[in-house]
């Protein structure tokens, strides 16, 4: 990366869910002790905030079925919030050229008409797929301006937050393949992870420029 060499350790998961999630976080944070630790892949968004291909830039995120559930069947949330690094959202907000760039030299399936806008906001996370427009309303009120929902996000945060070692810098930024509704499908997931990989390399490589600087 500009004349130096750096170490990339990947790793995926082997079933989805925050549990398996902040296990693998942990683990790579223990055997490697990175500076960096990101993720990126696929979510569900929230049509007012997002359209199909956007990415979401996760400044934040909880498990949205904590709490408690009470004899009416509202969820009484009890949000526990974890942060991504601001530097890293901030550098993710700038990488919009990239992104544009990289649409244009996407050939494979699923592709959107236009270019992904870049979407800052929390990332809800749970355990369950959702596709449901009746389970969004239980948690779209925790925050007026959620943009995702996935099945990691938090579990990643989590982790680097409870890391007891060197400081980590930490970021999720997912690509929108549905809607979280019942017209939930797979067409567009070759495109998201696509888009969202390279959206990712972007940021690390500004990382590691203005590091240098």
């Amino acid at each position: 990366m500009n004349g130096t060499a750096k170490r990339v350790a990947c790793a995926y998961l082997s079933q989805m869910g925050p549990i398996a999630s902040a296990h693998a976080a942990a683990t790579l944070l223990a055997e490697y002790r990175p500076r960096l630790l990101v993720m990126t892949g696929i979510c569900g968004g929230f049509s007012k905030e997002v359209s199909i291909g956007d990415l979401v830039i996760a400044d934040k995120s909880w498990d949205w079925q904590a709490g408690k559930w009470t004899e009416d069947g509202e969820l009484a949330p009890s949000a526990d919030p974890r942060d991504g690094a601001a530097e890293l959202v901030a550098y993710a907000q700038t990488i919009g050229d990239a992104v544009n760039h990289a649409h244009e030299r996407f050939t494979g399936q699923g592709k959107p008409v236009n270019a992904p806008k870049l979407v800052k906001g929390p990332m809800v996370t749970g355990s369950a797929v959702v596709a449901s427009q009746n389970i969004q309303e239980v948690f779209k009120g925790q925050h007026r301006k959620m943009a995702g929902i996935d099945m990691e996000c938090y579990g990643m945060y989590y982790a680097v937050s409870n890391h007891a070692g060197a400081s980590v810098r930490t970021l999720c930024i997912k690509a929108v393949s549905d809607l979280a509704d019942r017209a939930k499908a797979d067409d567009h997931q070759q495109y998201c992870s696509y888009i969202s990989a390279a959206a990712m390399l972007e940021v690390v490589s500004l990382y590691f420029r203005n590091l240098r600087a």
